[in-house]
């Protein structure tokens, strides 16, 4: 799951399912290269000493002309005016159907979310409505002015905005960057990178309650056409770790990035693509990751993982068919001063060809997950050849020699890596089996297949608890 660690420290702070992204062409202000990690006692000092500084009040003077921004094939788009609430920005459209087919007309959704504000690509101004044949719709997207400081954005000269267009037989239209200058349009200094100087103000972490244990703009880590220029380790308000990750994209065409092969403290823990989104040309994203999504507290536990202090990723650059991969690149970002061990001790259960699977214990639950209980097991791999580790597409896994269901994703790992195996039991089979108490579990049995690429081996686990 993805959320969003940007926007007010509210509920909606973690609740939100987002990429938050950001097209770096503008704003004031440029951070010094630097790398940092932040001990508590600092915090714990920068809080008591600068517990009243807040980012200044946002300039809502910027407004629009009434503008047609688009006009193609019977469909219209009217930019009719830009307002303001207490927090947010107003934009009102007119949604306009002159052909003879019904119109859904979507931006700023998880499906397709290409708008800006200076530059910066933004979640918000989600639309999704349906137009006949014929007919308008009048809509308005909204624009939190919170997470635009936290940008560095503190007046609007510049939007744009984008849809995808569908019609009834499902054939898609996209609009592209639709242009909204503001009157603020040649007034506001839209140089330097304002993220990077805002990110680490105490103003700014303040406004969202955060703290900051890591920040690094030293070393730019190029992928293709983009290129990595900092990375922030924070700590949210509800005690939870969140990533920032600001990627520019300086190519001339969209970019889809995609992050996957998560290592917490060296272990991988998640093999599959955990988030991505289109970058546009010019622009830059802030990869947002919450690193207790990837690994849950209950799961760290389970692994006698005290803190995050190493967190590093596969960055992988494509097309914007989402199908061509362009380039790759490993990003590692570091908090040094956190406890990064964890234990490794259970029991051997396999040992052959320098691949070796220890068990991580009992199977246990996680009270951040109401429908899965959950049995680690953790995976070196010293073999000489990268491997994928699999279920055997069969009915395989017995609890207590009980056959029970179970949902594993493969776990990929190559020469050298250390990687965790998690399979999810569904908690109301464990009822019917029995077994809701997880104390009671005394083994376990699976099958894994160990893909080598051109070789598969299926090998049998049988771990016992005491």
């Amino acid at each position: 799951m993805k959320k969003k660690i940007l926007k007010k420290a509210t509920a909606a702070l973690l609740a939100a399912v987002v990429f938050t992204s950001a097209c770096a062409s503008q704003s004031t202000g440029n951070a010094e290269k630097n790398e940092t990690s932040v001990s508590e006692s600092d915090t714990e000092k920068a809080d008591k000493s600068s517990s009243d500084e807040s980012l200044p009040a946002f300039d809502k003077s910027g407004t629009i002309e009434e503008s047609t921004i688009y006009d193609q094939d019977g469909v219209t788009i009217t930019a009719k005016s830009l307002t303001y609430t207490d927090d947010a920005a107003v934009v009102l459209l007119d949604l306009s159907n002159g052909t003879d087919k019904d119109l859904t007309f979507v931006s700023g959704s998880m499906g397709y979310s290409a708008n800006s504000i200076n530059g910066y690509m933004v979640d918000d101004g989600f639309v999704n409505v349906d137009v006949t044949p014929g007919n308008h719709a009048q809509e308005t997207m909204e624009f939190d002015l919170q997470t635009l400081q936290i940008y560095g954005i503190n007046a609007i000269a510049d939007m744009k905005v984008s849809f995808e267009i569908e019609d009834a037989d499902n054939n898609s239209t996209y609009t592209g960057s639709l242009d909204l200058p503001t009157s603020l349009a040649d007034k506001v200094d839209t140089s330097g990178d304002p993220y990077q100087s805002t990110i680490v103000s105490d103003a700014a972490l303040n406004t969202v309650q955060m703290k900051m244990m890591a920040f690094s703009n030293e070393e730019p880590v190029q992928a293709g056409d983009l290129t990595v220029l900092s990375e922030a380790m924070l700590e949210l308000e509800n005690g939870q770790t969140g990533v920032l990750l600001e990627v520019r994209n300086d190519g001339s065409e969209y970019r889809y990035v995609g992050v996957d092969g998560i290592t917490v403290n060296g272990l991988k823990v998640c093999s599959r693509n955990w988030t991505g989104d289109i970058i546009a040309p010019g622009c830059t994203a802030l990869v947002d990751i919450t690193l207790d999504d990837v690994l849950s507290e209950a799961g760290r536990n389970q692994l006698s993982m005290k803190e995050f202090g190493s967190l590093g990723f596969h960055l992988t650059v494509y097309a914007s068919d989402y199908n061509t991969e362009l380039a790759t690149a490993q990003v590692q970002i570091e908090n040094p001063d956190a406890d990064a061990s964890w234990k490794d001790d259970g029991a051997e259960l396999y040992n052959d060809g320098g691949i070796v699977i220890r068990s991580a214990g009992r199977p246990f639950e996680d009270e951040d997950d109401n429908l899965y209980a959950h049995l680690y097991f953790i995976v070196q791999n010293n073999s000489g050849s990268d491997i994928s580790i699999t279920d055997s597409y069969e009915d395989a896994f017995a609890l207590n020699t009980l056959m029970t269901d179970y949902l594993m994703y493969s776990v990929r790992l190559n020469d050298g890596e250390i990687g965790l195996v998690d399979l999810e039991i569904n908690l109301d089979e464990l009822e019917t089996n029995g077994l809701s108490d997880l104390s009671s579990v005394t083994s376990a049995d699976m099958r894994f297949t160990l893909d080598f690429g051109e070789d598969e081996k299926d090998i049998d686990i049988h771990a016992e608890y005491k």
